[in-house]
């Protein structure tokens, strides 16, 4: 099982409002993104229901420790790594991303299969949320 947490630095400081979305990000608004990655073993996990509602309870209260340093003077857990993400690993995705949504939407047949698999896809997903109660 992990835990993620993720931090968010904006741009001129940090900021606890809401989270930049990707557009934001591709105009500059978020500077730096922080996931902090904890790993946990199946022999760590509790097995009883009280014990497992312990659990988590701590889980949270790690993360909102983790928030705090960080939110309050810019501390990350120690032990981490940094990796560069660059434009040659993105550009590639991106630009078949862009090449098929432009095939996809510059046709009628391509649009209707868009909102078909749209409609169709959220139908079968609430639905399979309701026949397994997760909903």
């Amino acid at each position: 099982m992990y835990s993620q947490t993720v931090l968010e630095n904006a741009q001129g400081g940090i900021s606890r409002g809401l989270a930049p979305s990707m557009n934001d990000y591709m105009h500059g608004a978020g500077e730096q993104v922080h996931i902090v990655v904890k790993r946990f073993g199946l022999e760590e996990l509790p097995e009883e229901e009280e014990e497992t509602h312990k659990w988590l309870h701590g889980r949270y209260v790690e993360k909102d420790r983790i928030m705090g340093d960080f939110f309050r003077d810019r501390s990350v857990p120690s032990g981490g790594r940094k990796v560069p993400l660059p434009w040659s690993s993105v550009l590639p995705a991106a630009v078949l991303f862009t090449g098929l949504n432009i095939a996809l939407w510059s046709t009628e047949t391509g649009r209707k299969i868009y909102f078909t698999s749209a409609i169709g896809g959220t139908a079968f997903a609430l639905t399979y949320m309701g026949l397994r109660k997760v909903a």
